[in-house]
């Protein structure tokens, strides 16, 4: 093969490493992320625990929460947490998203490599 399709296969072969780098950086960023929003979740969780063990009337769509029996309180703390919940599901979403996009990077650097093996022989 020509010099022409060496060179810009290893030209590829650079950009995906360039691009792997910064997925590296967006994969530390979503995990803090990830990690900030389950840490969240369970401190208002336990927040509303010990707000609803006080008397702490609740209101969620129009149906008000206050005494629940204590083998309730904690599943009746987690409906009322919903949103950080969202929040705490979305942040693992996209964690999962920029790994499975790193992964498919890592796989077309694999082709371009063998791809280069393949045209400099």
């Amino acid at each position: 093969m020509s010099k022409v399709d060496v060179l810009g296969t290893t030209e590829r072969i650079d950009e995906k490493i360039h691009q792997l780098e910064q997925a590296r950086s967006m994969i530390r960023k979503a995990a803090q992320r990830k990690a900030d929003a389950i840490g969240a979740y369970r401190k208002e969780v336990a927040k509303t625990i010990m707000r609803l063990r006080q008397g702490e009337t609740f209101t969620i769509d129009g149906v008000e929460f206050s005494e629940t029996s204590a083998s309730n309180v904690a599943k009746v703390a987690e409906g009322i947490c919903y949103l950080e919940k969202i929040e705490e599901d979305l942040a693992d979403s996209l964690y999962k998203n920029v790994v499975k996009g790193m992964d498919a990077l890592k796989a077309e650097l694999n082709g371009l490599q063998t791809k280069l093996r393949y045209i400099a022989d």
